[in-house]
């Protein structure tokens, strides 16, 4: 059972966020320094350039940097020349696509926090260009390529003038990998499928070279999950073994009409052959700063200890159960053991979350209310869970509050053993 999906409505909770957060109806702004410049008075002109697509298919071009640490293919008018910048460790090249300008293309050695890097390469366009008024979230999509997740983010922008409204949109992609991270962004209105499809490509063609042995995870799961019909992100589950589960989110939490907050949060999970935790780690970054850090770890029979920080403030001490708290793996043997085949049966184990509280456990109950269906109870909190009949994986979690509703619909299972 994902733990995570707690983090992540909790917050919202607090964040108060509305279910029409995430979409913005009227289209505005652009970049004057690099974006294309148009003023526009009606709204039928600002749709049909925000739609705007190429008629033709570009060719593909083979790339590699110097170092031979990738080679990858691109969709450009021309090949483009890899340049590596030192000091930030990454390669960048910019991919010619047939409109007044390129699509500038990065890739780090190493992954970073998606949300975290979203948001902060928007501030840097604002902050950079004082003409910008104002800026919103057009659209945010999350999805799976090569067995990995992306966001793919378009902001639209409104440029200060004194000759009318100037629009513009900027448009990003963020994808991480084991051993890289790759990111592409373009400044021009429209031509969001060609930048997409131009992404992909880079992405499915895309061969690193460190010289590094990643351990393949024995159970890989990927979430994309929504407010309403609104992307907010992904949550991802790789399992190592009887022992670990490592679960990674990055969520855009709605904090107003066309904002967000980004969060990207890492649970590592470490359990005993029998299915008890022996440690978690949890650690949580708010606006690409560390929010939460905490360490809860079993000491002697069913006493838990935990130290760490929340909000830049120490806490340490000591807690106790009647029963020792369970795995995530645990927990689903028990649903297919115990709850599949029991209608009305419930299911009670104890269950840690710092964001819900840090300093000691909580009662956890899953109920069969109707064959697959599930209903989970965590504190204050109720979920409903439509498991998988065969692994007792949810494949969908269901989190109403007021007139909204928190989804994570599962899109990949791989590596099932």
């Amino acid at each position: 059972m994902p733990k995570v999906f707690l983090t992540i409505i909790v917050y919202l909770f607090i964040a108060g966020c509305t279910s029409n957060s995430l979409t913005l109806s009227e289209t505005k702004s652009n970049n004057p320094q690099t974006g294309e410049i148009t003023f526009l008075n009606h709204r039928n002109e600002v749709e049909q350039m925000f739609a705007r697509e190429l008629s033709n298919d570009l060719p593909v071009q083979t790339i590699q940097s110097q170092d031979n640490f990738f080679l990858v293919k691109v969709k450009a008018v021309e090949k483009p020349e890899v340049v590596f910048d030192k000091n930030r460790q990454f390669y960048s090249f910019d991919c010619a696509i047939g409109t007044r300008q390129k699509v500038s293309c990065l890739i780090f050695k190493e992954p970073k926090d998606l949300g975290s890097l979203a948001k902060t390469m928007i501030d840097k366009m604002i902050s950079h260009n004082s003409s910008i008024k104002d800026w919103s979230l057009k659209k945010l999509s999350s999805g799976v390529l090569a067995e990995q997740p992306y966001f793919h983010v378009q902001i639209i922008y409104e440029v200060i003038s004194d000759k009318g409204e100037i629009f513009g949109e900027l448009e990003y992609f963020l994808y991480n990998r084991l051993d890289s991270l790759i990111v592409l962004f373009h400044d021009e209105p429209g031509y969001s499928r060609t930048f997409f499809d131009l992404a992909k490509t880079i992405v499915e063609s895309l061969k690193i070279n460190t010289g590094k042995q990643f351990q393949i995870p024995d159970r890989h799961l990927i979430y994309i999950g929504q407010i309403n019909e609104n992307h907010i992100g992904f949550l991802e589950q790789r399992e190592y073994g009887a022992d670990t589960l490592i679960t990674t989110t990055s969520s855009f939490v709605p904090v107003g009409t066309g904002k967000f907050e980004p969060i990207d949060e890492v649970i590592v999970e470490k359990a005993d052959i029998a299915g008890n935790v022996k440690k978690m780690i949890f650690i949580t970054v708010t606006n690409g700063m560390v929010t939460l850090d905490i360490e809860m770890e079993n000491v002697e029979n069913t006493k838990y200890a935990v130290k760490g920080k929340i909000q830049g403030k120490e806490i340490a001490c000591t807690f106790e159960t009647d029963e020792p708290i369970v795995s995530n793996k645990k927990i689903e043997s028990l649903i297919k053991e115990k709850l599949l085949t029991n209608l009305n049966h419930t299911l009670s184990s104890w269950y840690y979350s710092p964001d819900i509280n840090p300093l000691g456990a909580i009662n956890s109950t899953i109920e069969n209310i109707d064959g697959r269906i599930m209903k989970q109870k965590i504190g204050p909190l109720v979920a409903q869970l439509k498991i998988n009949s065969d692994n007792a994986i949810p494949e969908r979690i269901e989190i109403p509050f007021g007139p909204n509703k928190l989804i994570y619909n599962l899109v990949m299972l791989d590596n099932l053993k």
